[in-house]
């Protein structure tokens, strides 16, 4: 019984160098169903760097290629959408499907979030920031489904320490602007 173990949750959102992906076993016999289970993938492991009297260790794990994963589908997905608009464009008809609704989804967040918050430099960051949105978005839509995938938890945390981070950068880089530190000024 599950109560009984006396650690179940943490190796389901502990980072690790296996990667759970969702599979089907056959039935024993034709009249069984398919059982849908969690198979693991052993992720290469490489030899650590030595720096000094420190190691680092480069190997991919979960937390990583799912990352990459995200990463990939953001730009899938923007090239699908751009390759859309600029086909509609050149026709001479205004965009349709998903590259109008990824265009409308652009300029909200453009107009509503970016540039009321960041004010009128803020047009120099709406690229950086629609990557962002868009990166996080697809990171924690990986999360969704219920396929027993571990790294959930664990990737969510990343994730939120990353967009606090280079937001916090970001913060701090249009403060400067503002202040005309890179104008030459005071």
């Amino acid at each position: 019984m599950i109560a009984d173990q006396k650690d179940f949750i943490t190796p389901h959102i502990t980072d690790g160098h296996t990667l759970d992906y969702p599979c089907l076993t056959d039935a024993a016999h034709w009249y069984q169903r398919v059982i849908p289970q969690a198979c693991e993938y052993e992720l290469p492991r490489w030899s650590p760097i030595h720096i000094g009297r420190f190691a680092l260790d480069i190997s991919p794990t979960r937390h990583v290629v799912m990352l990459w994963i995200a990463a990939l589908l953001c730009i899938v997905t923007t090239l699908l959408a751009l390759r859309a608009h600029n086909r509609r464009t050149r026709e001479g008809k205004a965009p349709s499907g998903f590259g109008n609704g990824l265009e409308a989804l652009v300029l909200y967040l453009r107009n509503e979030v970016v540039l009321p918050n960041v004010g009128a430099r803020g047009n120099a960051f709406v690229p950086y920031l629609l990557t962002l949105f868009f990166f996080i978005l697809f990171a924690n839509l990986l999360g969704l489904p219920h396929v027993r995938i571990r790294e959930r938890a664990e990737r969510a945390r990343a994730i939120q320490l990353f967009s606090f981070l280079s937001e916090a950068e970001l913060y701090e880089v249009v403060r400067l602007m503002s202040e005309r530190w890179f104008e030459g000024g005071a």
